[in-house]
C-alpha cells in the first residue's frame, strides 16, 4: 500500500508548509508582511510557489491546516485562524484534494510522543524540530517543521481510517455522543468464546 500524500499548512505571519509522500518530504516557510494577508498577495505568494512544490510525485494530496483556538480577546489567534481559513480556500481553489482536515495542535502534537499536547508553545516546538531531524536528517525551522509534523499525523490517520477499511472495522465516530439514560447502558454483557467463533464463521461464510 503506497502511503498517503499531504499538504500541511501552520498558518501565522511565518507560515509553515510541508509536502510529504511515499520516500520524501519538502517543507517551506512562507512569510506574510500582515496578517490575515491582502488576497491579492496571498494570490500571488500562492502562485508563485505551487509551480515548486513537488506536486507530481503523488496522483492525489490530502490538505491539513491546523485549527486556531479562537477565544477571549487573543488577537493572534484570531487573525491566525482567518490565515487558516485564507489559506485552506487558496488551496482548494487551485486544485482538488482529497480529503480536508483542519486539526487542532492538541491533536496532531500527539505525533511527538503521548501527552505532548500538554507541552508548552516553546518545548512543542523544539520537539517538532528534533522529530524532522531524527526522521528526514535535516534541520528546518520551527514553522516548517510543525508543518512537517503535521503532515506525518496526517498520513498516520490515512494509514489507521485505511486499515480498518482493509479489516472491515467501523472507523471512529466524530462528534459527541448521546447521552445515557441513568441505569441504561452501563453493562456489557460478556461475549463467550463459543459466541466469537459462531461470529467468524458466520462473516468467513459470507466472503
Amino acid at each position: 500500500m503506497t502511503a498517503p500524500a499531504v499538504l500541511a499548512i501552520d498558518p501565522a505571519r511565518l507560515c509553515g508548509l510541508a509536502m510529504i509522500w511515499s520516500g520524501g518530504m519538502w517543507c517551506h516557510t512562507l512569510k506574510f508582511r500582515v496578517v490575515p494577508p491582502n488576497p491579492q498577495e496571498l494570490a500571488l505568494l500562492i502562485a508563485d510557489l505551487t509551480p515548486r512544490m513537488p506536486w507530481g510525485n503523488a496522483d492525489s494530496w490530502h490538505l491539513c491546516v491546523e485549527r486556531m483556538y479562537v477565544g477571549g480577546n487573543n488577537a493572534t489567534s484570531v487573525t491566525s485562524a482567518e490565515t487558516a481559513g485564507m489559506l485552506t480556500q487558496e488551496f482548494g481553489r487551485m486544485r482538488e484534494f482529497a480529503s480536508v482536515v483542519r486539526p487542532y495542535a492538541s491533536q496532531w502534537r500527539s505525533i511527538l510522543w503521548q501527552g505532548a499536547a500538554r507541552l508548552s508553545r516553546d518545548l512543542a516546538k523544539a520537539a517538532a524540530i528534533d522529530l524532522v531531524e531524527r526522521h528526514y536528517g535535516v534541520t528546518v525551522d520551527d514553522n516548517a517543521a510543525e508543518a512537517c509534523c503535521m503532515a506525518l499525523w496526517r498520513v498516520r490517520e490515512l494509514e489507521h481510517q485505511e486499515k480498518r477499511l482493509r479489516l472491515d472495522m467501523p472507523l471512529p465516530r466524530t462528534g459527541k455522543a448521546p447521552k445515557r439514560k441513568p441505569g441504561i447502558g452501563r453493562k456489557r454483557a460478556r461475549v463467550t468464546e463459543e459466541q466469537v467463533l459462531a461470529l467468524v464463521a458466520e462473516k468467513d461464510s459470507r466472503r
